[in-house]
């Protein structure tokens, strides 16, 4: 910016910013700074303006202005700034029952192994011969 003369010049800056294509622009900051003393100034400005949501879009800006007024008027520059992709949501897994061992479970009221009958006191069936 440059002055005509080295008298003192208020500049005023303002952070706006506009989520999505359709938002309305809101001012996030302002700041006013008296310069003195030359005829050339530069002035570093900054701003976090906060973070974009995942798969939108905001439009941050920034407007300039100096009193007295400059000659080419409000400086106005705004830009688009894409927030990340978003990740796809977690898809549930869906758990299968367990297949059931195939060894039985001893039952806990049950000792000792079971046997089979001494042959000697097995009951035999009795048997009828064909007529």
């Amino acid at each position: 910016m440059s002055a005509s003369g080295t008298g003192p010049v208020r500049l005023r800056v303002t952070y706006t910013r506009r989520d999505g294509d359709a938002g309305v622009a809101r001012t996030l900051r302002e700041e006013t700074r008296t310069l003195r003393g030359s005829t050339a100034y530069t002035a570093e400005v900054a701003h976090d303006p906060g973070d974009v949501a995942c798969g939108e879009r905001a439009y941050l800006g920034l407007v300039v202005m100096t009193e007295p007024a400059a000659g080419n008027g409000p400086q106005v520059s705004e830009v688009a700034v894409h927030g990340p992709a978003c990740t796809a949501a977690p898809t549930p897994s869906h758990s299968t029952a367990s297949t059931p061992d195939a060894t039985p479970t001893p039952s806990p009221y049950l000792t000792g192994t079971p046997t089979a009958p001494p042959a000697s006191s097995r009951h035999s069936s009795p048997t009828s011969d064909p007529p």
